[in-house]
């Protein structure tokens, strides 16, 4: 996948109309994922949910306590109930993950939710939604589906193929779904990367090579981005430069 081109579309996006809060998580997603965690984190301010920019700029520490702090404002709060559970697996706490987790649209059988609920001892009922991930993985791999629905957005199938390893237990094939990801353009992201249900992965002697693939990749993706906004700029100021002077013109004629 080219994610600079996909982040330069978001810029765009973003330059052309007033982005609301899901725009912007998309946004902060695809620049976090080419290596500009500050201009993730910058992305989503002033939406009401700027303690999601500390998860972006990898300030995990700062992002769980200010979401424990503002997360969830109300009973029907269901982004900040996202952004709360999203915070609570970040520590590891994983019985109020899944008490936000449980009161979320955007998580029924998510990886979060089962490896939270097995961290807790509900194994009967995680292995109840593995099984039925499993089967959905099965029937997405047999259309020949190359992207799964996951939480909140969508999940590369070798990223889901990853979790499923992962949550059997299987850490040594999980790393190989990742391994081959990786190698296949897929970016890393910043729960993988910070995580405690990831942890294992990160304990893998693979994991540095994977680690610095990505990042090679990613920095290569993240000059071509550069390059289009830098371009897209001048465009803009050559654009509005001829716009006053047509204006100018009109005024004197």
């Amino acid at each position: 996948a080219n994610w600079s081109l996909g982040s330069w579309k978001f810029f765009l996006g973003r330059w052309i109309v007033t982005p609301n809060l899901r725009f912007k998580y998309y946004l902060a997603v695809a620049l976090d994922k080419i290596g500009l965690s500050q201009r993730a984190g910058e992305a989503i301010k002033r939406t009401g949910f700027d303690a999601f920019g500390h998860f972006f700029k990898n300030d995990q520490e700062l992002f769980i306590s200010e979401a424990r702090k503002q997360f969830p404002r109300t009973d029907a709060d269901i982004v900040g109930m996202f952004i709360r559970s999203s915070a609570e697996l970040a520590a590891g706490n994983y019985k109020d993950a899944i008490k936000y987790l449980e009161s979320s649209p955007f998580c029924d059988n998510c990886a979060g939710l089962i490896y939270s609920y097995f961290q807790v001892g509900h194994t009967e009922l995680a292995e109840q939604l593995l099984k039925q991930r499993k089967e959905q993985y099965r029937t997405d791999l047999e259309a020949g589906v190359r992207y799964t629905y996951g939480s909140p957005s969508v999940i590369p199938m070798g990223f889901e193929a990853m979790d499923l390893a992962l949550l059997e237990g299987d850490i040594d094939k999980a790393i190989q779904h990742l391994q081959t990801a990786i190698r296949n353009g897929v970016p890393l992201t910043s729960e993988i990367r910070h995580w405690h249900m990831y942890q294992q992965l990160r304990n893998h002697p693979k994991w540095p090579s994977i680690r610095d693939t990505n990042d090679k990749r990613m920095a290569e993706q993240r000059d071509i981005y550069l390059k289009l906004v830098a371009e897209q700029d001048e465009f803009s100021t050559a654009s509005w430069l001829s716009r006053l002077n047509l204006l100018v013109v009109s005024l004197n004629s």
